[in-house]
């Protein structure tokens, strides 16, 4: 803190209050207020003209007139008119070269806000380029064409932009302090016109916070990451306010970035128990409520896109009447893949529509939900001018919402964007100027609009950065003072690059950021100002700025000793000489309560848990007999690599993250695909007493005219389990048929040539038998079974759609039939019969259980088996000498004989998987469910194992 006996602003106040015609004048208008409050309370006054305290803005508008009397300052709102105006004169004939480019010129709607932006600064660019520049490039051309086209629109509608003018000042016998103006962003605008009248004026300036003039360097506290930086900052203001006797209202936290910081910083002081405020001004489109206009636009800019359409509806700060339709509709859009409409062969698709008149099962309410929703939307865009927004607006109103159920706080936000549309059809009939799009033009407008709502007075402020600097505070606390957050420099002429900006100013851009430092230090009245960084930000690395001494307490270990959570928390873990917290806060007491409530009902959820997921699986198991455990080559393998991730995602749980998203063709569609048009061709097959037959490389016309109709019809169907695709995927399906063709035909060919003169037994075939003994019940489904017609052998084969998708573990290791160097993916799994079985490599399930769920339920030998990838056309054989021959390979694979020591440990993982299920057994080992593999697991949010740093449990 500043070494000084007084602050500067309380010493004039003191010397020069009782001058009635003395007005004080502050960077913002937080610090003029709360200073008019404070001088009562530091000086002799009883009471004080707030007219003597004054912000800077508006102390320009009233001593630094300009002298157009017979003129209006033009608006902000007609900048933004004139823009977009100028924007479509632009696009039916290009004149600007540089500041838009003519091949942008007919999609430049989005350079309206820079070019607005560009115009108070004219003024003042085109007074420095007459003086300083010779030559006109193409872009001194284009703001020269700016600056009179703006210019002719100034003097038609009778303003003046304050900004172009140079204003005398006028004292009207008053006598200024302007306290730190140097911080003002346009200080050196007035610079000249202030300092040339001293006789009216005394500017404070921001003191020189150097040794020599005895002020002590503050410093930063700098800790490991924000998270204890923002616990941090609790604890201190819980240790001011009942150590230190600091009233909660006289402190103020400053935050950088208030969007990233303001909800993290909220929910540290709401444990705590500390009230406080949080000052913060949002765009009126970036309130939920607010937000709706900006839905309504992105809906009809993307023709009704899932997503905007979702937006809208989901919207839940808006009163909708009937919010179960909403998601009814939402629904119908995911399930049937309504992602965007589009145009193709110059017709306009809404793919909504075409869902509905293809939808299988007709909900009409929600069909006529869309259309009026549609309707509705429509006329925003086709509105006019802005009054008709209005009409647009009540009209949706009225039929969507419920305006008795709408909050508080969303009811005044709606009514601010009403009253905003209001002045813009003020200024639309004042002075007859319309816009090319009038309603994007307001959603625009509403982006830049800010809104603060209301709140309580009592509890620690909370401002964004800057803002508070000058206000007096018993104590500042700022939060993020990293060199990167608290750089504040302001640069005239920023539209134009560097080299030129310099030129023409001939100085470099104003850095101010010790100064802000420096108030924040001089303002924090009672307390050190307290300054904190981290060094793992919440979305980046920092390091603390540099005009503060480093406090480094990354590796400090005790740093909240007096906070409540952290000795409750020792105490409950029995460190040594800890006691219980001597005051709790509430939220402590009734989390406590809570638990202690639940703790009554645990045990007999306890004893429960086991016999309701036995239940569970024994209803799945169907009519098999009581308490029969379903089982399935799936099941096993999701229980082998973790019990956990099988109970999370066992079809009766199904836990899954919820997801409202559609998705055109997920990462299954394709195999699903080629597998339906391949279960469509071998029952054909198998229904017409067709062998598998090729000659010289080609089919017969009768099997590609069976294959064609296979194609149509699994193009048809959705693959899961409904008899009609959703029209969208249904039309890009289509319009890939070739390729879909191309990959299937070249499958199917090189399919008959390895099984040439077979006939297909099964395709897609239920197995399902009921092992009595042990009580469980096995399903499977096959892909395809074949029998040779020359020596009655059968082959099961398998469908993959890619090589990647071929099991890699085929075989328990066996001396016999080791797998060669070509045949590296299909290779054994090591037993070692000292190991618990849960420890053993296992082979992939699905080959050894099909084979003996066959040869179990329909007493058939399978002597020979492969996997088959489409994409690739390609085999890989898994067991059988025949299979080997008919593939022309050259790995070493074993006989069905050989492969039922396979089929036997299987069985053994079966039974094993039966008894474990029956009992409960979900127990995990961490030589299984390791750090590679839980940390890659989509349940590794909800479930309750962890890893240390060292990745062990």
């Amino acid at each position: 803190m500043a070494e000084i006996s007084e602050n500067i602003v309380e010493k004039i106040l003191k010397e020069n209050i009782k001058n009635q015609d003395t007005v004080f004048v502050f960077p913002t208008e937080i610090a003029a207020s709360l200073w008019a409050d404070r001088s009562i309370f530091v000086t002799d006054c009883q009471a004080v003209a707030l007219e003597r305290f004054l912000a800077w803005d508006k102390f320009k508008g009233e001593a630094v007139r300009s002298e157009n009397q017979n003129k209006i300052s033009v608006p902000s709102t007609m900048r933004q008119i004139f823009v977009s105006r100028l924007i479509e004169q632009n696009a039916e004939k290009p004149f600007f070269k540089s500041l838009i480019s003519e091949k942008y010129s007919k999609t430049a709607e989005s350079f309206s806000t820079w070019i607005a932006s560009i115009l108070p600064k004219l003024g003042m660019w085109k007074e420095y380029f007459e003086k300083n520049s010779s030559q006109k490039d193409a872009e001194d051309q284009d703001l020269l064409v700016l600056y009179e086209k703006y210019t002719e629109f100034l003097n038609k509608y009778g303003f003046f932009d304050p900004a172009w003018e140079k204003p005398p000042f006028k004292s009207n016998g008053k006598h200024y302090f302007i306290f730190f103006p140097e911080i003002n962003s346009d200080w050196e605008e007035y610079k000249f016109i202030l300092e040339s009248t001293k006789e009216f004026i005394t500017l404070v300036n921001v003191p020189d916070f150097s040794e020599k003039n005895n002020f002590n360097k503050s410093e930063v506290k700098f800790f490991n990451n924000s998270r204890v930086e923002l616990k941090n900052i609790a604890n201190k203001i819980f240790e001011l306010h009942h150590q230190k006797k600091i009233d909660w209202q006289s402190m103020a936290i400053s935050v950088p970035d208030m969007e990233l910081y303001g909800s993290y910083i909220d929910r540290e002081l709401e444990l705590m128990e500390i009230p406080h405020v949080l000052r913060f001004s949002r765009p009126l489109s970036g309130t939920p409520a607010g937000n709706l206009f900006n839905q309504i636009k992105e809906c009809v800019s993307s023709k009704n896109s899932y997503d905007s359409i979702k937006k809208l509806l989901l919207n839940d700060s808006l009163p909708w009447k009937n919010p179960e339709l909403a998601q009814k509709l939402i629904a119908f859009g995911q399930e049937n893949h309504c992602i965007c409409s589009y145009v193709y062969g110059g017709e306009k698709i809404d793919v909504w529509e075409k869902s509905f008149g293809d939808a299988k099962y007709k909900d009409f309410e929600v069909e006529n939900f869309y259309n009026s929703l549609k309707t509705y939307l429509k006329k925003f865009n086709q509105a006019k001018n802005f009054n008709s927004i209005r009409t647009s607006y009540f009209e949706f109103r009225n039929k969507f919402f419920d305006m008795e159920n709408c909050s508080d706080s969303a009811n005044k936000i709606l009514g601010r964007c009403v009253s905003e549309l209001g002045a813009l059809i003020d200024l639309e009939n004042q002075y007859d100027c319309t816009v090319p799009s009038p309603f994007d033009f307001f959603a625009e407008q509403l982006e830049s609009k800010k809104y603060l709502e209301q709140a309580s007075e009592f509890g620690v402020q909370i401002y964004e950065y800057k803002t508070a600097a000058c206000a007096p505070f018993d104590c500042h606390l700022v939060i993020d003072s990293s060199q990167a957050s608290l750089n504040v420099s302001y640069k005239d002429f920023s539209f134009l690059n560097e080299n030129k900006r310099k030129k023409l100013l001939n100085r470099d851009e104003s850095n101010v950021s010790d100064k802000f430092v420096q108030l924040y230090q001089l303002n924090s009245l009672k307390e050190p100002a307290y300054f904190t960084c981290a060094e793992r930000t919440l979305d980046a690395y920092a390091q603390p700025v540099s005009y503060l001494k480093m406090n480094d307490l990354r590796n400090e270990k005790i740093l909240f000793s007096e906070n409540p959570y952290n000795l409750e928390k020792e105490w409950f873990i029995g460190s040594e000489n800890c006691e219980f917290p001597p005051k709790i806060t509430e939220i402590q007491s009734k989390s406590f309560k809570n638990w202690m409530n639940f703790q009554k009902i645990v045990p007999v959820l306890q004893e429960k848990a086991v016999d309701a997921v036995t239940e569970l699986n024994s209803k799945s198991a169907g009519n098999a007999g009581e308490n029969s455990i379903y089982v399935s080559k799936s099941l096993l393998s999701k229980f082998y690599d973790c019990p956990r991730k099988w109970l999370f995602a066992c079809r009766e749980m199904n836990l899954k993250e919820q997801d409202k998203a559609a998705v055109l063709l997920d990462r299954f569609a394709a195999g699903n695909l080629y597998h339906k048009i391949l279960e469509i061709y071998l029952k054909a097959l198998k229904n017409n007493g067709f062998h598998l037959e090729i000659e010289e490389d080609k089919l017969e016309e009768k099997y590609e005219q069976i294959l064609e109709n296979a194609i149509t019809e699994a193009i048809n169907f959705d693959g899961e389990g409904n008899e009609k695709n959703c029209f969208l995927k249904k039309e890009l399906l289509k319009t890939t048929r070739p390729a879909i063709k191309r990959t299937i035909l070249n499958f199917i060919k090189e399919f008959t040539k390895i099984f040439n003169n077979c006939e297909v037994d099964d395709c897609e075939g239920e197995l399902r038998i009921q092992d009595e003994e042990f009580n469980f019940t096995f399903n499977g489904r096959i892909d395809c079974l074949l029998k040779d017609c020359e020596n009655g052998q059968y082959y099961l084969v398998d469908f993959k759609n890619s090589d990647l998708a071929v099991p890699k573990n085929l075989y328990f290791k066996e001396e016999e039939f080791k797998t060669s160097e070509e045949g590296e993916n299909l290779q054994s799994a090591e037993i070692n019969k000292n190991l618990p079985l849960e420890e053993q490599n296992f082979p992939d399930f699905q080959m050894p259980a099909y084979t003996w769920l066959m040869e179990k339920q329909k007493n058939i030998c399978i002597q020979n088996a492969a996997f088959f990838s489409i994409n690739e056309a390609k085999v890989w054989p898994v067991f059988g000498y025949e299979m080997q021959r008919r593939a022309n390979s050259k790995k070493e694979i074993p006989d069905c004989e050989k492969f039922k020591k396979t089929t036997e440990k299987v069985i053994e993982f079966v039974k094993n998987y039966v008894q474990r299920i029956r009992i409960g057994d979900f127990k995990l080992n961490e030589k299984v469910q390791n750090y590679e593999k839980c940390s890659a697991c989509e349940y590794n949010s909800i479930c309750r194992k962890t890893f240390n740093v060292g990745k062990h449990e």
